[in-house]
């Protein structure tokens, strides 16, 4: 993730940090989930929503929103897996970071914590 975080940010360097945010999330996103059918959590707000794990009942996904001009938090999520369900809010974990490398680093931090988790329960 850091390599490419670098290459992306060496070619928007001159974009504002919000939207250098937001450029970020958008190439994270395509590398991540390419052409796959997506059914998480998306809105104005949501730059960044990636699976982060799933239970027998459950998928989960992790946000990454803005909530004011410099403040950004990331937001777990879940749907249950039967058909229509509808998605729940179930944490909020504020990220203080406010530089664009070190929101996605908190946000890439985040993620993986939640997928380690489930690693080591299953």
């Amino acid at each position: 993730m850091g390599q490419l975080l670098d290459d992306i940010l060496s070619n928007i360097k001159s974009h504002g940090e919000i939207e250098q945010v937001k450029m970020i999330c958008d190439q994270i996103k395509l590398e991540e989930l390419g052409d796959e059918k997506y059914d998480g959590p998306v809105g104005s707000i949501i730059f960044l929503s990636l699976p982060a794990y799933e239970d027998r009942v459950s998928h989960y996904f992790l946000t990454l929103e803005r909530i004011s001009d410099e403040a950004f938090t990331s937001i777990l999520y879940k749907r249950n897996k039967k058909e229509g369900s509808s998605i729940l809010r179930v944490r909020e974990l504020l990220n203080k970071e406010i530089k664009p490398k070190k929101i996605i680093y908190e946000y890439a931090r985040q993620l993986k914590f939640f997928r380690n988790e489930t690693k080591e329960s299953s």
